[in-house]
């Protein structure tokens, strides 16, 4: 490597970092954007001749508004109050004794503590980092909204629209072999599917099913549990049986034998259906992703990335892994 090369190589390396460094704070709204471009990208290409490039674009961007971004929010309140609630009738019910608590750690401590608001800030900070990632301990919520929706919905319109063009300036750059080039965006794709439609599809559905059985016998703090739920169907074994079980045997012991036996069988006729007939008929058999692999990827992507965590983390994790296939397939081409 002569002294020029090198020279190149350390600027492009300057300026990578400082890029990096501009746009650390914002990635999770970046990789969110990139999400709701893969998944709208396929509608835009169907309507692009009725209306043209950037008309198609802003529908897409108007979708994803309507579809995914005021939803998701609605719902983050819903299950913020209910999990506010489950702590006060935690303490209501002496359940837990917080009150005992908080006197035996002054009695220990010489020092007053609020547990009931401690436990409902940890809630609000949970959640403000499940869907705003790390970022969200440097502003506000009403900060983090407004940067994070602004940041996302501009970039979606661009990546829809110019997606593809930046595909190929990255392949362009990219030293690397055509046929390598040709598998690993075929691997990722497949990879991308797989954990959208086989993974996080199925245990949204799973956990909305099981929730709507909660609702039916009258379980308060619904919202809540089917969140808890989603997120324990991404556990192999547990699931949202986790649940729906116990809550069942509660309503057996509390006098309510037809709706716990009704929630029993609901459980294991209906959800247990759920998961055992959409599993096999959207996992791609080919791609295969340890069930492992995909919850340390959801629990990660969770704390790194917030709410679109979700997903991006078993892919990061799924791509590395194709990546490596790769590697060891074409090492020689190399």
């Amino acid at each position: 490597m002569n002294i020029r090369k090198a020279a190149l190589f350390l600027l492009i390396a300057a300026f990578g970092w400082l890029s990096m460094k501009t746009l650390g704070p914002f990635l999770v709204y970046v990789l969110g954007a990139m999400v709701l471009a893969f998944i709208v990208r396929p509608i835009y290409n169907g309507i692009i001749p009725l209306i043209g490039e950037n008309l198609s674009a802003g529908l897409m961007v108007l979708c994803s508004i309507l579809v995914v971004l005021l939803p998701v929010a609605f719902i983050s309140i819903l299950v913020v109050d209910d999990a506010q609630e489950v702590i006060s009738q935690v303490n209501e019910t002496q359940i837990v004794d917080l009150e005992n608590l908080e006197t035996r750690f002054k009695e220990i401590t010489g020092q007053d503590i609020d547990l009931t608001q401690n436990l409902e800030q940890a809630i609000e900070y949970i959640f403000s980092l499940a869907f705003f990632g790390n970022f969200a301990s440097g502003l506000g919520v009403l900060g983090n909204i407004s940067i994070g929706l602004t940041i996302v919905l501009f970039l979606e319109y661009y990546l829809v629209r110019d997606g593809e063009g930046l595909v190929r300036w990255m392949l362009g750059v990219y030293p690397l072999p055509e046929s390598i080039q040709s598998r690993l965006i075929r691997d990722a794709g497949r990879i991308t599917m797989a954990v959208l439609r086989g993974h996080i599809m199925v245990a949204i559905i799973q956990g909305l099913v099981a929730g709507l059985g909660v609702f039916i016998v009258g379980i308060s703090n619904y919202f809540f549990w089917t969140f808890v739920m989603i997120i324990l169907s991404f556990i192999p074994i547990i699931g949202s049986i986790g649940v729906w079980g116990p809550a069942s045997l509660y309503l057996f012991f509390s006098g309510s034998y037809a709706w716990g036996g009704f929630l029993l069988l609901y459980g294991v006729l209906v959800v247990s259906f759920t998961d055992n007939f959409l599993r096999p008929l959207l996992i791609d058999k080919s791609v295969k992703l340890h069930p492992a692999v995909i919850f340390l990827g959801v629990v990660g992507g969770i704390f790194v990335y917030g709410a679109v965590g979700v997903f991006l983390g078993p892919l990061v994790l799924g791509l590395l892994q194709a990546s490596l296939t790769v590697f060891r397939d074409h090492y020689t081409e190399l």
